[in-house]
């Protein structure tokens, strides 16, 4: 089954923590796990290290001032129509990132015409129906699942590459680089091990940092290396033994 990382950004803790809850409790067909961030420059901050697949996202973030006065408290409806800083963060964050799923949440539902600025995939109101969650969710997991079977695109200096992901054997991340290696060429893109990660299927699996490999090359995987069917070794690190054994474990299982 393949897995999702989900960002949930609101200013609220306790809502932020209660929609946590409610994502990993939800069935879709995917295994989903959330982190929570209480303002928008902590998840821009962690964007630098990695994407998250499916982002709930709060459009009111009052500033600090407004916060201590009470301003969006006291002036409703006119106030948070001009701080729609969610829609704004998704606009200026998550642009280039087209894969990821945006869910907004909000407690202003007047905002609704305003996510229309920005894809999304649903606008759920504060506080929100599990039933209106997991519709949304199982329709953002759909939207990813459908993504990764078929080929994707892939900027390779001023060209744009169809890679085909039954084609790939391992993918190794070097700074900046990634390189793909292919049953006949290997090829170099700048762009993030994690984003290209996102558009490959559950038959791959990160093994190491700097490694993701397909699962139906690999001829043998033991506790701090994977041998591929072409006779390469790669490492498979500490932090991700288990998960990598765990994963292969259940492509066999369900190759059977």
């Amino acid at each position: 089954m393949k897995h999702y990382k989900v960002a949930i950004v609101d200013d609220d803790p306790l809502q932020a923590a209660e929609l946590c809850k409610l994502v990993e409790q939800c069935v879709v067909p995917a295994d989903l796990s959330a982190t929570a961030f209480e303002s928008l420059s902590a998840f821009e901050a962690s964007l630098e290290n990695e994407v998250p697949d499916i982002v709930f996202m709060d459009i009111v973030f009052p500033s600090e001032a407004a916060q201590g006065e009470g301003v969006l408290a006291s002036a409703g409806f006119a106030a948070a129509r001009e701080n729609i800083a969610g829609i704004d963060a998704v606009s200026r964050l998550l642009e280039e990132h087209d894969g990821v799923q945006v869910i907004y949440v909000t407690g202003y539902i007047e905002l609704c015409t305003r996510v229309y600025r920005t894809r999304h995939v649903s606008f759920l109101p504060k506080p929100v129906n599990e039933a209106d969650l997991e519709e949304a969710l199982c329709q953002a997991v759909d939207n990813l699942n459908e993504r990764v079977v078929r080929p994707f695109a892939l900027k390779v200096g001023g060209r744009i590459m169809s890679v085909d992901p039954a084609d790939v054997e391992y993918l190794e991340s070097d700074r900046r680089k990634v390189r793909i290696f292919m049953d006949d060429r290997t090829i170099e893109a700048y762009e993030s091990l994690s984003s290209i990660t996102r558009k490959l299927p559950g038959s791959f699996v990160q093994c190491h940092k700097s490694f993701v490999v397909n699962m139906d090359r690999i001829a043998e995987m033991r506790s701090d290396a994977v041998e591929m069917r072409s006779g390469t070794t790669l490492p498979v690190s500490q932090k991700r033994r288990r998960e990598s054994r765990e994963a292969f474990a259940e492509h066999l299982r369900g190759r059977l």
